[in-house]
């Protein structure tokens, strides 16, 4: 059975986590399983790329572990060794929020 109204609207007073800036909860109509948003806590855009640290908050109030996550911008990623070193900046850094988080 899908959460109501009233559940969706106590799961919105969770806290976001210290450093995260978070999605939207989902709508009624969503399975509780399913109950999660998202979390950003650093963004780097490099050399065509975003590497970000990011993670799950689950409609109980617990977080996954936050993991550092790269998006290329397409299918392959092609770097001179000038945006090599942007990108390889870009992932220090969101290892370093990273180990700040812990």
């Amino acid at each position: 059975m899908p959460p109501s109204e009233d559940a969706i609207s106590n799961i919105r007073r969770i806290p976001v986590p210290v450093g995260a800036v978070a999605g939207d909860w989902p709508g009624p109509g969503t399975h509780p399983e399913d109950l999660m948003r998202f979390l950003t806590w650093s963004r780097h855009d490099a050399a065509g790329a975003v590497v970000a640290v990011e993670g799950v908050q689950y409609a109980d109030g617990r977080v996954a572990e936050p993991q550092i996550v790269v998006y290329p911008g397409g299918a392959s990623l092609e770097l001179t060794a000038s945006t090599s070193r942007q990108l390889a900046a870009a992932l220090l850094d969101a290892a370093d929020a990273l180990e700040g988080l812990r």
